[in-house]
């Protein structure tokens, strides 16, 4: 399941009065989540709804009046999971504890290209929206923010698994250059390997469960939405013995992450005191390295931010702030990846 944002087609407003009324409570855009976070959460909406669309297809005649109009917004869905229109969603997430502000802007833009591709609503009879179609409970959002956790955890694993092999190479290039058995280079750069390994590891472990999908109604139910929804998204999805409770899960990917960074932050500095050991012969690119280290103190104090996010109501109806969990989640595994890159690139000076 890849991410794709490209450059947004603004010759025309897609979005109408509930995304104006979202814009108009916050004055404009002054709250900016980070760009590649809400595309991340664009796409899961995206692939939540398209999986709804086609079980709905699949339930109704092809005569009726809904038929064209879902099968048009398949089409648009599509386009929105390959990066078009991204432009046109202007709602920030953080506008609503649980994506409302976002999953309207959304709503509205398909319609609107809907009405596009079919001609003017005014000259036929306008299908009703189905109610589970426009995303708007807490259940789908947190759905739309597991896909967005798989594929980013996805990215930053890769980013990991780097670092690992880039620091076993230089380790064992070390090794064999090392005249003596009385140096620690090699060593210490192994343990690093190892704590990098003993991490992906978990992270892994931690995905995995993400696959497992909360569901609503009936086993059969979700065993159906599981399996749908493996299509749209090339993911193996799957359903548990009960519904499952995403709060829980998202809190325990952020602990994961939290012990991500713990284990950095130790590399970091182990790799920071070598630096000003004279007897140490391994050479790190300063600013890689500081930057790393922030971004792991990043994760050890976003795991706050979630936890207290998902287990309090702001609205009154017991509803936890998800949007805040998930903007936080995706941005904190975003930067560490990020971080991780650069330091791939440039960490280790040969």
């Amino acid at each position: 399941m890849t991410v794709k944002k490209t450059e947004p087609d603004i010759s025309r407003s897609l979005h109408g009065e509930a995304t104006a009324a979202w814009l108009e409570r916050f004055d404009g855009r002054d709250l900016a989540t980070h760009g590649s976070c809400k595309a991340h959460l664009v796409d899961g909406l995206a692939r939540v709804l398209k999986m709804r669309t086609a079980m709905t297809l699949a339930s109704i005649d092809k005569n009726a009046s809904a038929y064209a109009r879902l099968k048009a917004r398949t089409q648009v869905l599509d386009e929105i999971i390959s990066g078009r229109w991204f432009g046109q969603m202007v709602a920030d997430p953080l506008y609503s504890p649980c994506g409302e502000a976002l999953v309207d802007n959304m709503h509205e833009v398909i319609e609107a290209r809907i009405d596009e591709i079919l001609g003017p609503a005014a000259d036929r009879e306008k299908a009703e929206p189905v109610a589970a179609d426009r995303l708007l409970d807490i259940e789908n959002f947190a759905l739309a923010v597991r896909l967005a956790l798989i594929s980013s955890l996805k990215d930053l694993e890769n980013a990991l698994l780097d670092l690992e092999r880039m620091i076993r190479r230089r380790s064992l290039d070390m090794a064999k250059a090392e005249a003596t058995s009385t140096s620690s280079n090699a060593r210490t750069l192994n343990q690093f390997g190892n704590a990098a390994e003993r991490t992906l590891r978990r992270l892994k472990d931690g995905r995995d469960r993400l696959h497992q999908i909360n569901y609503f109604g009936s086993r059969a139910q979700g065993i159906e939405i599981a399996r749908v929804l493996s299509v749209v998204t090339n993911l193996n999805l799957r359903t548990g013995e009960d519904g499952g409770n995403s709060s829980l899960d998202f809190i325990g990917t952020s602990g994961l992450l939290k012990e991500l960074g713990v284990e950095l932050g130790r590399m970091c500095q182990g790799m920071s005191q070598s630096m000003h050991d004279q007897r140490q012969n391994v050479d790190y690119n300063r600013d890689s390295l500081i930057l790393l280290d922030m971004m792991s103190l990043r994760l050890i104090g976003d795991d706050l931010t979630v936890s207290l996010a998902l287990q309090r109501s702001v609205d009154g109806d017991s509803n936890p702030a998800m949007a805040l969990a998930a903007t936080t989640l995706l941005t904190s595994i975003l930067s560490i990846t990020l971080a991780l890159r650069h330091f791939n690139k440039t960490g280790l000076r040969q």
